[in-house]
């Protein structure tokens, strides 16, 4: 006998019921396996009409399924991100239930679940919904999921912390270029739930959809690119922070998967698999100035402080200066930039003089000499064809980051361009007050 509500059709073949949320007469959310697929189907029900139902299909994997009965996020999280089969069942088990194949921007977000609607074990095979404070989630659609995966398959191996920290400390190059060519407005992303064996981690940002958006096209390009980064330009990105993300990953011998908070994969980056681009961004880099070594910090001064500050150990942070941590940050890089500090905050040799300098001339000559060796002003300088930051046109900074920066979009350019126009004032002002 048919079941009007488990219809058999070509896309899924004949469906069983394995799992039941919700029922309403009949079931209304519920899994179903599809026996031609041999994959689960969270099923529900999306309307009703006079004579037939209308169920949304998506595809349910064993973490989503964990996720979803453990409570961890709400019910309607697995829908995101992905296509739905919208199955039209007719009451008239006689007429040919209807199929349809919905893209993500096709999906009617007033029949999903709503929100707060989770799922609860009440017994081994037995489940209830409920609703609950937003609040109350672990995870939200405001997360996003990052995965390591040793490429050795049934290795026994730990994901090594320092493998972890590398390969996300390029994501995170990636996530904040990604962020300037949307030029986001206050945009943050933090580490929100961690776990070990393959090495996970849900990081929270602020506009999440919009970036998991750009970046699941990425590394959709970047996984159909051969030797042509013409696609890959088009997204706005700084290609140096692909670049890392490639090598770093081909370094540890990992997989890099994209991930939505349900923990359903979107994109898979398997670094065996780029060796050709991988080429063509390390030649087409070479050329460029990426967005890391352009200076986003206004002020040479407060570099100087922040200098000082750590080597006589007084704190440099967001209360002390009057600034906010994004603000902060972009000191921090600005003095990395220069070589005054090193990656892990350490003071370097040249950082050590600059503080111990009682002279604010030889402090401002030290840091005229860092911008000039450092890619930005060495990159500005052979650009203006000019030996000295001193013959440099503060006007050209705006041509200059156009046609030489990686991943800049206009209006981007035209704020760093605000910075290195002031850096050069000040330099200008330190030959008039010095006589250097």
């Amino acid at each position: 006998m048919s079941i009007y509500f488990l219809p058999t059709t070509n896309e899924l073949g004949e469906l069983e019921l394995i799992r039941e949320y919700y029922r309403y007469d009949v079931p209304r959310a519920f899994v179903a396996k599809s026996k031609l697929l041999d994959k689960a189907f969270l099923v529900y029900w999306a309307e009703e009409f006079e004579d037939s139902d209308t169920w949304y299909y998506v595809s349910y994997s064993d973490i989503e399924q964990e996720r979803v009965e453990s409570g961890f996020i709400q019910l309607r999280d697995i829908f995101q991100s992905k296509s739905v089969l919208e199955i039209k069942t007719y009451f008239d088990t006689d007429t040919a239930p209807e199929v349809t194949v919905l893209q993500e921007n096709e999906i009617d977000i007033e029949v999903l679940p709503p929100e707060g609607i989770a799922v609860r074990r009440v017994s081994e095979n037995e489940y209830i919904t409920e609703k609950r404070p937003i609040k109350s989630f672990s995870s939200s659609s405001d997360y996003h999921e990052i995965r390591l995966v040793h490429n050795e398959s049934g290795t026994k191996k730990v994901v090594s912390w320092n493998s972890v920290r590398e390969v996300f400390g390029a994501w995170e190059s990636l996530y904040d270029s990604i962020v300037d060519s949307l030029e986001l407005k206050k945009p943050a992303i933090q580490p929100a739930l961690s776990g070990v064996g393959s090495f996970k981690m849900q990081f929270k940002a602020t506009h999440n959809k919009q970036i998991m958006n750009v970046a699941n096209k990425l590394f959709g390009e970047l996984n159909k690119s051969e030797n042509s980064l013409d696609s890959l330009k088009e997204f706005g990105i700084d290609l140096s922070s692909i670049e890392s993300l490639i090598a770093n990953l081909s370094t540890y011998n990992l997989q890099f998967e994209f991930r939505t908070n349900s923990g359903a994969v979107l994109s898979t980056i398997n670094a065996e698999k780029l060796e050709s681009i991988s080429s063509s961004l390390n030649e087409y880099n070479q050329q460029r100035v990426g967005s890391e070594s352009i200076p986003q910090a206004d002020e040479i001064s407060r570099i100087i402080t922040l200098v000082e500050k750590r080597y006589s150990g007084q704190p440099f942070n967001s209360t002390t200066e009057s600034l906010v941590e994004r603000q902060i940050s972009y000191y921090v890089s600005a003095a990395k930039m220069l070589g005054l500090i090193k990656l892990n905050g350490q003071l370097t040799p040249i950082g050590q003089k600059l503080a111990e300098s009682s002279n604010d001339s030889d402090k401002a000559i030290i840091l005229i000499e860092l911008f000039e060796r450092s890619v930005c002003g060495w990159a500005w300088l052979k650009f203006s064809n000019v030996e000295s930051v001193f013959d440099l046109n503060r006007d050209s900074a705006v041509s200059f980051l156009l046609e030489k920066s990686s991943g800049l979009s206009e209006n981007t350019a035209k704020r760093r361009a605000v910075t290195l126009r002031k850096w050069l004032d000040t330099f200008n002002a330190y030959k008039s007050e010095y006589k250097l």
